[in-house]
């Protein structure tokens, strides 16, 4: 029996209609197909009954085995969505009362199509796979926060185009550069290598490069060439993995410094692996550029071209925003991959929670979310800012102090 503190909403989408329900105590929204919510809004005391069973297979001409049925319920019981709930039968878009009744009015009997392509695959999944038991991976990329995931991308403040079909052809043509991969565990080594025994030259050349350009200059310099290549291989990437990419254009980052950007949908209907690679993409993208700018500047400083302030600058602007990127602490590929992978969806909300309940003193109901590593890691990204705003303070005051 679900709990009766839940919110449910229906929708359809292409594979028929799919149940939206809200933890009201979390926050999260979870995603079932009909065949799911079916099961799961008529099981009595965490149990299918054989009529239900029964019912089933003959509303949805789809058989179920056991192990498919436990599944569903431990994947229930670990979301915590068990209390009781009656069956919905509201419009479209029609948030559903909860009932503390017991009794659940089933739906009518009406035939339904044969689905002959469900009956080889889990229930409730929607893409073809292997058939046998639910596991997390059939159903765990619909758990989602309730309004905006803060995995979704935000919306482009101006789409230029829709670069799906170009995304699309370039991942063919570009497939071979996923080898890169390998290589690139020994190109960081080398790249650090390099930094550590040149810094005076490093220091030398970034002052004869870097300090002619003004902050604008730089700004320009560095969105025509990282930025640019950092989101347009995420684009392609993500194209690569069956996202669909419906915008590129610009993306005003704090409301003001503009920086190309792509709108990426559908991420969270992936598999989790494809979810962690898609997310991972933007700062591999920037360690790449970062390991093997730097290589390439080592290796041409004395021809006495251009070409070694341009590896420079753009090894510079590439190990910076790598460091940002990948930081698990604020909202970045880094955070989204980390929540991906611990399957956390919300985790600086719920982490926040957990450290405020703590200095309350444990006041109110007990939640699962009350864990030590929650507290810890509201507390590093408490630490984190206060170090940045600091060493940010630090850094204007000196060149107010230089230029006044």
């Amino acid at each position: 029996m679900l709990r009766n503190d839940l919110s449910v909403t229906w929708r359809h989408d292409e594979d028929g209609r799919v149940y939206q329900v809200v933890d009201s105590e979390t926050g999260e929204l979870f995603e079932f197909g009909e065949k799911e919510w079916f099961l799961l809004s008529h099981c009595e005391v965490e149990s299918f009954p054989p009529e239900l069973i029964e019912e089933f297979e003959e509303k949805f001409n789809t058989e179920i085995t056991p192990g498919q049925l436990e599944s569903l319920l431990a994947i229930a019981k670990e979301w915590g969505l068990f209390r009781d709930i009656d069956y919905p039968g509201r419009a479209e878009g029609e948030v559903i009362p909860i009932s503390p009744s017991n009794d659940v009015a089933k739906p009518g009997k009406e035939e339904a199509p044969r689905d002959t392509e469900s009956s080889q695959r889990p229930i409730g999944r929607r893409k073809s796979g292997r058939g046998g038991p639910w596991t997390k991976q059939d159903v765990s990329s619909r758990r989602r926060r309730s309004g905006a995931d803060e995995c979704d991308d935000a919306e482009l403040h101006w789409t230029w185009f829709d670069p799906n079909d170009l995304f699309l052809t370039l991942s063919r043509l570009l497939s071979p550069l996923r080898y890169v991969l390998y290589v690139l565990p020994l190109m960081v080594v080398i790249a650090i290598f390099v930094v550590i025994n040149n810094v005076p030259e490093l220091v030398h050349d970034h002052t004869q490069y870097r300090k002619p350009l003004n902050l604008l200059q730089a700004l320009v310099f560095g969105m025509f060439s990282v930025n640019l290549i950092t989101q347009a291989g995420r684009g392609i990437i993500c194209r690569a993995l069956g996202s669909n990419v419906d915008g590129f254009g610009i993306r005003l980052i704090l409301g003001l410094l503009p920086r190309f950007g792509v709108h990426v949908r559908d991420v969270s209907s992936l598999d989790k692996k494809p979810q962690m690679w898609a997310h991972a993409a933007p700062f591999l993208i920037r360690l790449s550029l970062f390991s093997f700018c730097t290589v390439f500047w080592m290796a041409t400083r004395t021809n006495g071209t251009l070409l070694p302030s341009l590896w420079l600058m753009m090894a510079t602007i590439s190990g910076v925003s790598f460091i940002f990127g990948s930081n698990p602490l604020i909202r970045s590929g880094g955070y989204k991959f980390l929540t991906t992978w611990l399957e956390i969806p919300n985790l600086r909300r719920r982490a926040k929670r957990a450290l405020f309940r703590k200095i309350k003193g444990g006041k109110g109901a007990q939640s699962s979310d009350d864990s030590v590593a929650l507290r810890a890691y509201a507390i590093s990204g408490l630490l984190f800012w206060i170090i940045l705003l600091g060493v940010l303070w630090t850094i204007a005051a000196r060149w107010l102090e230089t230029n006044f």
